[in-house]
């Protein structure tokens, strides 16, 4: 099944273009309020956009033009697309067999049919021993796999998924992790996710949303590793640095600060540049390193910040993983500008014409 869509949504100033390929899983991450709800809801149907067109393998989802022509609005149940929300909302009258087969049911099957469809799906997410309780019997990872199977049992052409392991344990969600990712193989899904892992793990393709707009797409290799929006950088784990380069200098767009001895540049002189760089290879010191093999810049500290067995060096422009002791050294500094720096090599640096920049939280 291929999906796409293109749509508005004036009051919540979201515009969207969304694709997902026969097989392919996308995954969709933003902060608070990008509109990655709203995207899902729109395309389950839940709410109508003020324009957009959509089609699922070929079915008009919606048509909803801007001026003139007929409006086309599929409801729900007609879409051929299963949501399937952070809780498992299971039917708590209902066995959990009889959960799973709630949609083929419902589509019409008899319930001999929709039975052996349930038994089937429950068979995949390694639940068919849980088939005669009822979900006040079930933890909450058994039951986000029943909820799982009954999203599948329906036969969906698109699988939507909102944070489907955010309200599991953290000692549950690895073995989830692990079966949707075998579930969701050759299937078109589209997974809205906080957790990068998730990701990795099970995306195809990643998109990132910020203020209702797509700010970042590609393989999370290319989202992650060479991250173009502020917050794709700051789910990595990294210092995200941009600007102009001047000579083997990065004048950095959101501060008054520049990147001194930055390594040999992708881009031509006066051009947009993106630098990233982990936190656990920068260093800081009050003086100007010699060393010519490094890069820095110089910046106010900010804060020491505790993590675990390192401390975290925050400044204006970037932040360092520190040890304990050399954080102690700092701590008179806090307030002042110290020098940041960190080996060529451990940069990458990537064209851009973005202007974010970001330090990781």
């Amino acid at each position: 099944m291929t999906f796409a869509a293109d749509l508005h949504v004036a009051r919540r100033d979201v515009s969207l273009r969304l694709s997902v390929a026969a097989g392919e899983t996308v995954a969709v991450l933003g902060p608070n309020g990008a509109g990655k709800s709203t995207l899902l809801n729109a395309i389950a149907g839940l709410i109508r956009p003020d324009t957009g067109h959509a089609e699922l393998n070929g079915t008009v989802l919606f048509d909803l033009p801007a001026a003139g022509g007929r409006p086309v609005w599929r409801p729900p149940h007609r879409r051929g697309v299963s949501l399937l929300a952070q809780e498992a909302l299971l039917f708590p009258h209902l066995s959990v067999l009889d959960n799973v087969a709630f949609g083929p049911r419902s589509a019409g099957r008899s319930a001999t049919r929709a039975r052996e469809t349930a038994s089937h799906w429950l068979r995949e997410v390694d639940a068919e021993p849980l088939a005669a309780r009822r979900p006040a019997e079930l933890s909450g990872g058994q039951a986000q796999r029943i909820a799982v199977a009954r999203a599948l049992a329906s036969d969906p052409g698109l699988l939507l998924l909102d944070e489907p392991l955010a309200a599991l344990d953290i000692s549950v969600a690895p073995a989830v992790r692990r079966m949707l990712r075998r579930v969701l193989a050759d299937r078109s899904a589209v997974i809205v996710t906080h957790d990068v892992l998730d990701a990795y793990t099970l995306a195809d393709r990643v998109l990132i949303l910020e203020h209702g707009r797509v700010v970042d797409e590609g393989t999370p290799a290319e989202v992650f590793d060479r991250p173009r929006s502020a917050f794709a950088a700051g789910l990595a784990g990294l210092n995200l640095l941009t600007g102009i380069r001047r000579g083997n200098t990065l004048s950095l767009a959101d501060a008054a600060a520049v990147l001194e001895n930055i390594p040999a540049p992708p881009v031509v002189e006066g051009a947009p540049l993106s630098l990233a760089v982990r936190p656990a290879a920068v260093s800081v010191s009050a003086a100007l390193p010699t060393d010519p093999a490094l890069t820095s810049v110089r910046a106010e500290l900010i804060d020491l910040e505790p993590r675990g067995d390192f401390v975290r060096a925050r400044s204006t422009v970037l932040a360092a993983d520190v040890s304990p002791r050399e954080a102690a050294e700092l701590d008179s500094a806090v307030g002042f500008p110290v020098w940041f720096s960190f080996p060529a090599g451990a940069a990458t640096l990537y064209p851009t014409a973005s202007s974010d920049r970001v330090t990781p939280s």
